[in-house]
């Protein structure tokens, strides 16, 4: 213990430098850096403590994987306030004469009514934590143990008991408290670390002594006070204090500190723990676009658009395999997982979705109860935990029993499926590659290239020898292969007259094989149809030919593919089979989400079944109908294990609920589904997984990690230190466990509010969209006139005005789209929150449409940003010189390592517009002077708001190779007047060529796609035919597809349908 308390002591004289450097005589820029040296030291002790207390612990004995986890979840150190509580921002203390009065006050409904400034700093810091987590963190205390380490050391005061508590804002006359509806809590964490350091039993004290008037205050304090009187220089106090105090992580450590041997049967929690995965897959990954040839509709539930990188994970769920789905912004998590959890309950298999901020798990039940399965799927996060809403839902599903399958379901799967294949049939005609590695496609690029050289309009000609091909292909195709042999000597003569005209064109020179095979390839079977009828007589060349031919006999299924790509424009149309496959996929969507529902229903239990699910509907029954007096949630959910996953096979909830409500010896849910995960540490994560039997861990390694930043509470500086915390996502990456990846974003309606992270932080990969004003820059940087105030307040007035000025001008003017406003700093967001609601004051109107809205205003910093987006983001840089004009490089989170990470959430929360607000230039950050990713990001960053996509690396603004059809369609507009531009995105996703508005030069009149290399790269007829377009025309576009085959047949047929599109 002595190494350990030195360190300790080492840490608190850091602590009274790093706080005695002002006013030293030494510079700003001095001071700075002694504080940044300070803090490395600081750390570089806490780590060293924290490695003596895992190798020398009072057992000596090697601290496990399991264990650790353990000691995350119960805090015993000093850094908890339930042990080292301190009067500051987020604790105050409420004087009463008599606090068991008081507790029999508040439990009678009393409201108390206090002034003190710091209430502005804990209302608002309770509300954050509610709407993140779910979780009510303000306490009233009663009591208080004061009590030391060893004799002669330092004195610490731990509350006792602690009353939940409402903080509620009256304008003009300071806050409000109120008990909340829930019990009054012991400190359980003081009785445990009474317990492990001191062997100390409290004893009477659980369950809670009670009075006639609520909890017997009085006599919990006594029985504590007798407990510790032996302890030299402790005492109990009774006071009490309003504080911030968190008790979930007690919760999840007694669940899995209680049940070792169940954690460990896990395969995924073995593999954590030995550090390498224990689980063998040697099944290849799963590809969309053999899904998409050859899976039937009916064999997957897919009641929400989904495109073919989320399919490939449902379907990989599906098999019961466990995996990673990274991703990132605005890659439609949610919407997978609602496909994922529909598919599963399809196959009659149970899931458990947990995730720890409430907004994540509020989304997924929105969707979920959007298809009709909101009664089969049971909400226990949090702040939801009310018995009534429980014991209503349990008579829902009971009720829901009855529904009736729908009619057509499996003839609606046939027609779609047939469909399907007729457009994957023409694409296959037009881009298969054959022997020699080229397609239709090719050949037809080729021959266009062959015919621009010799010049002349590139089509002439091609249609009548096009009028006859199929004619001949399909006779080729037949028996009649002997009587087409004497024909080949004059293909043969016609190959080597355009063999010697190709020998005088320079284009020739510079690729000879593949043109001549691009000629040979569309004259040789055409020219039979003119070959003249004598050749049949002539067999003396027969065998000599005979043998040449079948050389090439390799070719016939080009001409093959050929045939079916005519046939298919001529016969049906491939505008009117798409169209019918939307129809078809619209309506069997509806379908499916109904037969679903069918299949739920019939899953409830009624009449007569096994004698152990008949029981457990009766008192199920009983329970609901006495509104489930003298028991709890967790009693009723213990009572029927075998009837629950019937009625309700989903389970939505939060780390802390799973501990609290789901017996870890039940029956294991055969799939749990994580969200957030970068966010959740593995400690807190461990008792969900070791409850089922597949794991899929949703996240994105490029956004936030866990942090303390919400559990560190004890601080009142707000520079402190926010350790980052390990993740069940990073954690299963350094397993190398099998992953997936969203590649479609959605989000951003404007291609470049998403194009930075993109190319800095996800390597192009994003599939992105542009949209019809795609020339406008939706991300601008406005410079401010102002200075950080780095030595005061740590604030920028000037930044906060502007962006204050900039959203009531904006609930004036445009109150339609949402507004979100983030800072780097928490206490530049506090500074903008303090001075909007000012200006709200003197615009009740606007204040009450904001609190009307359905997506309120928020204010928040980089630490708690991460899952919220709005239609507008204001964004507050903070940091810049000072008053003086000098820059310090400190810039709070985005110095830590991570800090890019951080930077990454914040600048992808937009829908429609981000406009960030700085006084600080890019051009003013030195490189220098930092190492930080997160700060050289910050430069970057905002060179790109000042700049636009010039700024971006050349790979996001490289135009892609298109065909030369693209090429001649632009060429022939252009002669026609208008402007086009070939290539539009900075993504995969492009549209081929968009010819601007003659009324409106910043924007598109009209997008062209094509059936070239960009739209073959989308794996499914999906993609293809729905989602892409789809995306688009949201994005303002006026589609038009121009076919190869279309363009072959009647190019002035098509220009004029471009023409009549740009003029309607």
């Amino acid at each position: 213990m002595g190494l350990r308390q030195e360190l300790a002591s080492g840490k608190m004289q850091i602590e009274k430098l790093s706080n005695s450097a002002a006013g030293q005589g030494l510079s700003r820029m001095a001071e700075v850096r002694l504080k940044s040296l300070l803090n490395n030291a600081k750390e570089a002790l806490t780590n060293a403590e924290q490695l003596v207390a895992e190798e020398m612990g009072e057992d000596s004995e090697n601290v496990t994987k399991l264990r650790l986890w353990e000691r995350k979840l119960l805090d015993l150190s000093l850094r908890n306030n339930l042990l080292n509580m301190k009067l500051g921002k987020n604790a105050i203390r409420y004087e009463h004469d008599e606090i068991a009065i008081l507790e029999d006050e508040l439990d009678q409904g009393k409201e108390f009514v206090l002034e003190q400034k710091e209430l502005k700093g804990i209302y608002r810091t309770v509300r954050t934590n509610l709407e993140e987590s779910g979780v009510n963190t303000l306490f009233l205390t009663f009591g208080t143990l004061n009590w030391k380490e060893r004799a002669g050391g330092r004195k610490y005061a731990a509350p006792i008991l602690l009353v939940p508590v409402d903080i509620v804002p009256i304008k003009k006359e300071g806050y409000a408290i109120r008990k909340r509806d829930e019990e009054v809590m012991l400190n359980i964490t003081l009785m445990e670390m009474l317990k492990q350091k001191f062997e100390m039993d409290v004893e009477g004290v659980n369950p809670l002594p009670m009075d006639a008037h609520g909890i017997d205050v009085s006599l919990v304090l006594h029985l504590v006070r007798e407990a510790v009187k032996e302890q030299t220089e402790w005492d109990v106090m009774e006071d009490s204090v309003l504080g911030i105090f968190s008790f979930s992580k007690f919760v999840m450590w007694n669940d899995i500190h209680s049940h070792g041997t169940a954690v460990m049967e896990s395969p995924i929690i073995s593999s954590l723990v030995e550090g390498r995965l224990m689980m063998e897959d040697e099944r290849a990954p799963i590809d969309a676009r053999q899904l998409d040839a050859t899976m039937r509709p009916e064999k997957m539930a897919i009641p929400v658009d989904t495109d073919s990188s989320q399919l490939e994970a449902i379907a990989e769920s599906e098999q019961g395999r466990s995996f990673i789905l990274f991703g990132p912004p605005g890659t439609g998590k949610s919407q997978t997982i609602t496909n994922l959890i529909a598919n599963a309950l399809y196959h009659q298999k149970r899931v458990l979705f947990v995730a720890e901020k409430k907004a994540a798990l509020d989304v997924v039940q929105s969707r979920l109860a959007k298809i009709g399965l909101a009664p089969f799927c049971l909400e226990l996060h949090s702040n939801k935990v009310d018995k009534q809403h429980f014991l209503r839902q349990m008579q829902q599903v009971i009720d829901a029993v009855g529904a009736e399958a729908p009619d057509g379901f499996q003839r609606v799967a046939d027609q779609l499926f047939l469909q399907r294949l007729q457009l994957i049939q023409y694409i296959d005609a037009l881009h298969q590659k054959q022997a020699d590695g080229s397609s239709l496609y090719d050949a037809i690029n080729r021959y266009l290239t062959l015919s621009a050289e010799r010049g002349g309009h590139p089509l002439s000609g091609l249609m009548p020898r096009l009028r006859t091909q199929s004619k001949v292909s399909s006779y080729m195709m037949g028996d009649t292969l002997e009587k087409q042999l004497p024909l080949l000597p004059q293909i043969i003569e016609d190959v080597k007259k355009q063999l010697e005209r190709g020998r005088k064109m320079s284009y020739f020179n510079k690729t000879p094989r593949q043109l001549l095979e691009a000629d040979y390839k569309w004259r040789k079977f055409v020219s039979l149809a003119d070959v003249s009828n004598d050749l049949l007589d002539d067999l003396d060349a027969l065998n000599a030919a005979a043998e040449r031919w079948l050389k090439n006999i390799d070719l016939l299924p080009l001409w093959e593919q050929c045939a079916v790509a005519m046939r298919q424009t001529d016969s049906a149309g491939l505008e009117q089979a798409i169209d019918r496959y939307r129809e078809l996929t619209s309506e069997f969507q509806q379908l499916t989400r109904q037969e679903l529902v069918a299949r739920l229903s019939a899953q409830v239990p009624v009449g007569d079944h096994d004698p152990e699910i008949s029981s457990e509907l009766t008192l199920l029954r009983k329970r609901i109908g006495n509104k489930g007096r003298g028991t709890t949630i967790r009693n009723i959910i213990d009572q029927m294990p075998a009837l629950l996953p019937k009625l309700c096979p989903v389970m939505l909830m939060s780390p802390l609920s799973v501990a609290q409500y789901i017996d870890i010896n039940g029956p294991k849910f055969d799939l749990v589904v994580f969200d957030e995960a970068s966010q959740m540490p593995t400690s807190e994560a461990v008792g969900a997984i070791c409850r089922g039997k597949a794991v899929i861990v949703v996240g994105d390694s490029k956004q936030m990690p866990p942090t303390s930043f919400f559990s560190a509470n004890t601080t009142d500086d707000d520079e402190a230190d926010m350790d980052d915390l390990e993740s069940i996502l990073d954690d299963c990456i350094s397993l190398s466990m099998p992953s997936r990846y969203l590649g479609w974003h959605y989000r951003s309606k404007h291609e470049s509010l998403i194009a930075f992270s993109n190319q800095n932080y996800y390597d192009g990969r994003l599939t992105t969209f542009p949209s019809a004003d795609d020339m406008v820059p939706h991300v601008t940087l406005q410079h401010v006139e102002g200075f950080y105030d780095f030595g005061k307040t740590r604030t920028n007035r000037a930044e906060a005005e502007a962006i204050v000025a900039e959203t009531i001008q904006r609930l004036q003017n445009n109150p339609e789209r949402s507004i979100g406003i983030v800072a780097f700093s928490k206490t530049q967001s506090d500074l903008i929150e303090d001075l909007l609601s000012e200006a709200l004051a003197e615009h009740v109107d606007l204040e009450q449409q904001n609190l009307g809205a359905e997506e309120p205003l928020f204010i928040k910093n980089l630490e708690n940003v991460q899952g919220d987006e709005r239609d507008v983001i204001l964004f507050s840089v903070g940091y810049g010189p000072d008053k003086e004009g000098k820059l310090s490089m400190n810039f709070g989170p985005l110095n830590k390592v991570g800090g890019e990470r951080r930077l990454n959430v914040a600048v992808s929360r937009a829908r429609y517009e981000m406009k960030v607000f700085s006084t600080l230039r890019p051009e003013q950050i030195d490189e220098r002077r930092t190492q930080a990713e997160g700060v050289l990001g910050l430069k970057q960053f905002l060179r790109f708001a000042e700049h636009g996509t010039s700024m971006l690396p050349a790979s996001a603004q490289s135009t892609e190779n298109h065909s030369l059809i693209v090429e001649q369609i632009a060429e022939v507009l252009r002669c026609k007047g208008y402007e086009v531009k070939t290539s539009i995105g900075s993504s995969a996703s492009r549209v081929d060529l968009a010819i601007i508005d003659p009324l409106q030069s910043n924007r598109y009149a009209l997008g062209i796609i094509c059936d070239g290399s960009s739209y073959i790269q989308l794996k499914t007829t999906r993609d293809r035919e729905v989602v892409q377009p789809k995306v688009l025309q949201m994005l303002g576009w006026n589609l038009m597809h121009v076919w190869t085959v279309d363009w072959l047949q009647n190019p002035d047929a098509v220009i004029k349908d471009i023409i009549k599109k740009i003029e309607l």
